[in-house]
């Protein structure tokens, strides 16, 4: 694409920033290094939210090494620190199912960002796992059991999945399965739940993020040392866009230990007596799939019902 636009005899201007790319890890690159221009102008205006925002921002990009500050509305009031969200952003699918599990238990209607294709993919992998069944899902590859994702959550390497791992542990992969399947469309939505990169993009008054953001590990070796500073970077990155989908206000949970739950009250900063108000759609613990039939059950049924009439027969009486 770069190739067609230099073959171009028009002025071009090339617009784009750096510290949001997010899909590295899907091979995306940073075109804007390999363009070559005469001048570049930093636009360090932001319209969408006001400078305490800003600031927040601010002080991830200079991270990045990035020393020219970015500026907020001054028309427009922000502030970081707890609100009653619109949105909460999570940086992993273990914490969108954590936080969709307290929407519903509190009652409120949820909408989960995109298809939620991945997320039903990861369950229905612990299901194979469990059934003794080898899955192709990404997050179990190499595993022949459930019981041995379960260990690998207890190490450092595996720290990114103990989240997850808990929650099914508590829940159940069925019941968490249901949950996916109570999502509403966003007009009918009381709470939008999104993982940050599917939020890129998107904007809402009120955001809270999910704690699991910048869970960042020390290199063992030297020769690790680059690798995990690329990581870091991208990381750094993420944790940019999602302070920055707020306009109003941005709720940044002190980030908690290995595995550590979010608060109680993550969804609503309502008073208790208003949020249970509410008619609570969520599922009991110790909810079960009903038991399909047997074929054999099914084939009673079948053969006890009256049998069906033809149209000449319904259309005289017959």
């Amino acid at each position: 694409m770069l190739d067609v636009l230099r073959r171009q005899s028009a002025q071009l201007v090339y617009v784009g920033d750096r510290y949001q790319q997010i899909y590295e890890w899907r091979g995306a690159v940073n075109a804007m290094e390999a363009i070559e221009t005469d001048a570049t102008v930093s636009l360090t205006q932001s319209f969408r939210f006001g400078p305490e925002i800003a600031s927040e921002a601010s002080r991830i990009l200079r991270r990045l090494g990035e020393s020219v500050p970015l500026i907020g509305n001054p028309a427009m009031r922000s502030r970081v620190g707890t609100c009653n969200p619109d949105a909460i952003l999570a940086r992993t699918n273990a914490n969108v199912m954590t936080a969709l599990i307290q929407c519903l238990d509190v009652g409120r209607k949820p909408h989960l960002v995109g298809d939620n294709k991945d997320l039903k993919e990861l369950l229905w992998g612990v299901r194979d796992l469990k059934d003794g069944r080898p899955t192709d899902v990404a997050d179990f590859f190499g595993f022949t059991s459930w019981e041995s994702v379960v260990d690998f959550a207890k190490t450092t390497e595996g720290e990114h999945l103990t989240m997850f791992v808990n929650l099914v542990q508590s829940k159940g992969e069925k019941r968490l399965l249901w949950a996916i399947n109570q999502s509403v469309s966003e007009e009918e939505a009381e709470m939008v739940i999104s993982t940050a990169h599917k939020a890129k993009g998107r904007e809402w008054k009120n955001v809270r993020l999910m704690d699991d953001f910048m869970k960042i590990r020390e290199a063992r070796a030297p020769a690790e040392k680059a690798k995990q500073e690329r990581e870091d970077a991208a990381e750094l990155r993420l944790f940019y866009v999602a302070v920055t989908r707020a306009k109003e206000a941005i709720e940044i949970p002190i980030m908690g230990g290995k595995g550590e739950p979010p608060r109680a009250a993550a969804i609503s900063s309502r008073p208790a007596a208003q949020a249970l108000a509410k008619t609570v759609v969520a599922q009991p613990v110790d909810w079960q799939e009903p038991v399909k039939q047997s074929s054999q059950v099914q084939s009673r049924h079948i053969t006890q019902k009256p049998a069906k009439r033809g149209f000449f027969s319904r259309l005289f009486g017959r």
